[in-house]
């Protein structure tokens, strides 16, 4: 699993696409196989949250979506690729306070409304508390672009939105 894990990141940072008919078989045997080695009850879920869990994300939000505008622009090609979270997933998925988790794939607003939906539960989120990287609200000015609605809509940024359930 190790290994998979290190040749994953590895074709993930050289820009490699999977792609193929069967690739779906290939994901089933890798859901199968990752499957068992998650300890029972230890899974990240995203039907996991409840009321009064406080949410937390993992990294920054934007950078994905911001790289995109340039390169729409013609002002820059495409480059950004992102880590994926996975010691930290790991981490997450040791801790018992944790309770729903997702990768932030389709966009904060987007992913979050999958896990409150899924869980049966709503949650209040504060725009100006979203962690964007250094210098975004001046480099999206420069593009003409909201950085509110990059942040939270953009999509693309894998990094981890968790809840965690309120002490005592």
């Amino acid at each position: 699993l190790q290994e998979l894990e290190q040749r994953g990141a590895r074709a993930l940072a050289r820009g490699v696409i999977l792609r193929g008919a069967r690739l779906p078989a290939l994901a089933a045997r890798l859901h199968r196989a990752l499957s068992q080695a998650v300890a029972r009850g230890r899974a990240l879920r995203r039907d996991r949250a409840r009321p009064g869990d406080r949410v937390f994300v993992t990294g920054v939000f934007g950078a994905s979506a911001l790289d995109l505008a340039r390169s729409e622009k013609g002002r820059a090609k495409s480059r950004h690729l992102p880590a994926p979270r996975l010691a930290a997933g790991r981490a997450l998925a040791r801790l018992s306070t944790v309770g729903a988790c997702i990768d932030v794939s389709d966009g904060l607003l987007a992913d979050l409304g999958h896990v409150l939906e899924a869980s049966g539960v709503g949650a209040e989120i504060d725009p100006a508390r979203v962690p964007v990287p250094p210098g975004f609200a001046r480099a999206c000015a420069r593009l003409g672009r909201d950085p509110r609605s990059l942040a939270l809509a953009g999509g693309e940024d894998y990094e981890l939105l968790f809840m965690v359930r309120p002490r005592g």
